[in-house]
């Protein structure tokens, strides 16, 4: 979020509340950082003028709802990529964490010795975690009384029925071969690169558009 040091605690409330509506929406993360920079400039300039915030972007869910019809949409491949690399990170860090504690050994038999409810729990908690970024960042603010319940409930099903199946899925201990570790630190380096290159290219058109529309086509629009 911007500095907002030079903003009322009027305007201050209503970008702050903004940004939280914005992230709501499904516009390119580089696109919405320019987009809530020039939002912040149109805020401080209303503010110099002695408008209030109504007047200078009348109803904001409007104003933003407006705005996002303009920008650039993340894809569903970006999103896909972003949230499953970090899945998958979270995860291979278990793994390496385990290999620090018995990498002599593990080197030698060429697979690692996991326990069955440390595997749950790792897949259940990293899960959440994934789950809740998402959650969080398209749900929260619409549903701002809700959030922590939303994801209590969800934290107890998914937790809950990992240990209802697990026995019936996985043995008690489990051999995880190296090369299995291997392969998804590989495909969470792909998907986050993925990401990271998808928004960026994404975010290149934008900015060639602006350029070549010569900056009247701004997101801007009203």
């Amino acid at each position: 979020m911007k500095d907002t040091g030079n903003l009322n605690k009027e305007y201050r409330q209503v970008y702050n509340s903004m940004c939280e509506y914005l992230y709501t929406k499904n516009i390119n993360k580089l696109i919405r950082k320019d987009i809530l920079a020039d939002i912040l400039a149109i805020a401080e300039e209303g503010q110099l003028r002695g408008a209030s915030p109504h007047e200078t972007f009348g109803d904001y869910e409007s104003f933003c709802d407006e705005v996002s019809k303009n920008a650039i949409a993340e894809t569903k491949l970006e999103k896909i990529s972003l949230y499953l690399g970090a899945f998958l990170m979270l995860f291979s860090l278990s793994f390496l964490k385990e290999l620090l504690f018995s990498l002599q050994t593990t080197l030698q038999l060429g697979y690692l010795l996991y326990d069955r409810a440390d595997f749950c729990m790792y897949f259940t908690d990293f899960l959440m975690i994934t789950l809740v970024m998402y959650i969080y960042q398209r749900y929260a603010f619409h549903l701002p009384k809700m959030r922590i319940l939303i994801i209590i409930i969800g934290f107890i099903v998914i937790d809950g029925g990992m240990y209802l199946i697990a026995p019936y899925l996985l043995p008690a201990k489990m051999h995880i071969p190296l090369l299995f570790i291997g392969c998804i630190c590989f495909i969470c380096v792909i998907m986050l690169s993925l990401s990271y290159w998808l928004r960026h290219k994404h975010y290149q058109q934008f900015l060639n558009y602006k350029s070549t529309s010569g900056g009247e086509n701004d997101v801007l629009q009203k």
